[in-house]
């Protein structure tokens, strides 16, 4: 996906998700908007220099090295996105027991949630991922292998979100980003260690279920 779809996509997603906070929580969206834009566009910045073509960057765009099977690179690419937000969510917990924002680094919780929208939003995009239309579902059927294909074209198919976020795929793009988001926040607010794993766990699979879901063709293994 081009930059100014991360940054198109990233923008709308949080803006809903902020729009939707109760007046408690409305402390942390300083912590979110711009700083998870920033982030979610500069991981293709830090994958520049060899990022995109080594085997372990391809989970961060949710794609496949030439190494690995169809299942292996969707396990792998779940892995990063669920690593990303369950830091977001433990780095938020931190914030609400140091009591105050002041002198918290908002990249602690931005900087994760950006590498994960930037994951989420890749699996959307088509020269990243195929999905096929099952109802009002999107679901996973192949994962693409970066360096089997032709760099400019890679670039000139990608989803353009930021001229168009109306279609079907974008906008379960962008849903996906805002309830991820959402996922993080309320599984921060699980005051006990023991409460806090097992709500994210059912939360990640619940979101999976949702966004996440998958029919590759061949047998796992």
């Amino acid at each position: 996906m081009k930059l100014f779809g991360h940054e198109a996509m990233s923008r709308t997603a949080i803006a809903q998700f902020v729009d939707g906070l109760p007046p408690n929580l409305k402390f942390i969206e300083p912590f979110l908007a711009e700083d998870i834009v920033h982030h979610s566009l500069n991981r293709d910045v830090l994958d520049v220099f060899g990022g995109h073509w080594s085997d372990a960057g391809q989970r961060h765009h949710f794609m496949r090295a030439a190494n690995e099977t169809e299942h292996q690179a969707y396990r792998n690419g779940l892995t990063w996105i669920e690593k990303n937000g369950r830091e977001a969510a433990g780095s938020l917990r931190r914030l609400y027991a140091h009591g105050t924002t002041r002198n918290f680094n908002a990249g602690h919780i931005a900087g994760p949630l950006g590498y994960a929208f930037h994951a989420l939003q890749d699996s959307y995009a088509p020269m990243h991922v195929t999905r096929k239309t099952v109802g009002t579902d999107h679901i996973i059927t192949k994962i693409h292998v970066y360096t089997q294909q032709d760099s400019a074209v890679h670039g000139a198919s990608d989803i353009c979100a930021s001229k168009n976020l109306d279609t079907p795929l974008n906008q379960d793009a962008i849903a996906a980003c805002r309830e991820f988001t959402k996922m993080v926040v309320v599984a921060s607010l699980e005051r006990t260690d023991p409460g806090y794993l097992a709500r994210w766990t059912s939360l990640w699979r619940t979101f999976v279920s949702m966004f996440l879901r998958e029919q590759l063709a061949f047998p796992a293994r």
